[in-house]
């Protein structure tokens, strides 16, 4: 009898943890931005624009209010990664410079020798 109360108790705490996890989990998800913010500034400063996940030209002034060429930071949700390149030339080429993918946090682009060369973004998720 004794053996089956404790199979019983560990089964119940194992459903409680788990249950636990999974209601953390999904709050951290829910909780997280879903937005890539840039700034013209290093450290996070200046003006800045927030971008959901999709695509962001220059060369249709998407990369407003920060700009084409001025973004020196950006910060990234850990459930986002974000694609910046330099010289977008249109949006059915595809034609660009040269591309880096951040997946965290950058406060001065200039350590990807990168400041004020953005033309084109592209927020998705991990």
């Amino acid at each position: 009898m004794k053996k089956i109360r404790i199979k019983s108790s560990l089964i119940a705490v194992v459903s409680v943890l788990s249950l636990t996890y999974t209601l953390v989990a999904c709050k951290d998800e829910a909780t997280t931005p879903q937005e890539v913010t840039v700034f013209e500034d290093s450290n996070f400063t200046g003006v800045s624009s927030k971008f959901g996940i999709g695509e962001y030209f220059a060369n249709k002034n998407q990369l407003t209010p920060v700009g084409n060429d001025k973004i020196t930071s950006l910060q990234i949700p850990s459930t986002l990664k974000c694609t910046i390149c330099e010289h977008d030339n249109d949006d059915v080429t595809l034609k660009f410079g040269t591309c880096h993918t951040i997946t965290a946090d950058n406060a001065d682009l200039s350590n990807l020798n990168f400041n004020d060369k953005t033309s084109y973004i592209k927020v998705e998720k991990r």
